[in-house]
């Protein structure tokens, strides 16, 4: 695409909201382009537990389990930005591809509880793949934030 002048982008669902209990909107999503899914935003959800919202769950529920199969089944990429430690670690478990944290914040340098690192630690050795790219920036209001831009912890 490059060498012919063009743009590519891959699209991508932030949340599950629109799920509300079934498994039917993924196959549509996927159907109209979505190709990453980040499997919840700063809410927890019915299923999963957010980073930075209370705990409900524990990390996934079973329904959280089967949105996990039901991505890797159809080729997503499942994106465990925004997703609690212990929901990261459940998808992890239920995955049978590679999975993604593409906007994790570093713990240090930032109130986000997912911590790559942790997750890199916790996970199985014999499906981990971990590459990064740091930059940290300031914000407006004077915090600074550490971005990792690309983990992916892998069953390769």
């Amino acid at each position: 695409a490059k060498r012919q002048g063009k743009i590519a982008s891959i699209t991508s669902v932030e949340g599950g909201v629109g799920l509300e209990g079934s498994l039917a909107p993924l196959r549509q999503w996927y159907a109209l382009g979505m190709r990453v899914m980040t499997l919840c935003h700063n809410g927890t959800l019915d299923w999963i537990d957010s980073a930075t919202d209370v705990k409900k769950h524990g990390g996934l529920t079973a329904f959280g389990r089967q949105v996990v199969r039901e991505l890797n089944r159809l080729g997503v990429l499942v994106d465990l930005s925004h997703g609690s430690p212990q929901a990261a670690l459940h998808a992890i478990d239920a995955s049978r591809a590679p999975i993604a944290l593409t906007h994790s914040n570093a713990f240090a340098l930032s109130s986000s509880k997912i911590i790559a690192t942790n997750l890199a630690r916790r996970a199985p050795t014999s499906r981990m793949s971990v590459m990064t790219r740091s930059s940290a920036r300031p914000f407006p209001n004077g915090i600074w934030m550490a971005r990792i831009c690309c983990v992916t912890i892998s069953n390769i």
